[in-house]
């Protein structure tokens, strides 16, 4: 799964997806909805950032 950050102006309901995509919202999707919204914040394959124990 790939990151992508909502750049939408406008609070959306995805059905698809199940979720109320917000400005700013960070969210794992298999795809890219392809509706221009989005934007890709780590690569498919990525390693997602190590977290600190306790954080």
């Amino acid at each position: 799964m790939a990151a992508y950050t909502y750049r939408g102006t406008e609070p959306r309901y995805y059905p698809g997806l199940g979720i109320e995509a917000v400005p700013g919202l960070s969210a794992d999707l298999d795809d890219d909805p392809g509706d221009g919204r989005w934007q890709p914040t780590r690569p498919k394959g990525a390693a997602k950032p190590a977290t600190k124990d306790g954080e």
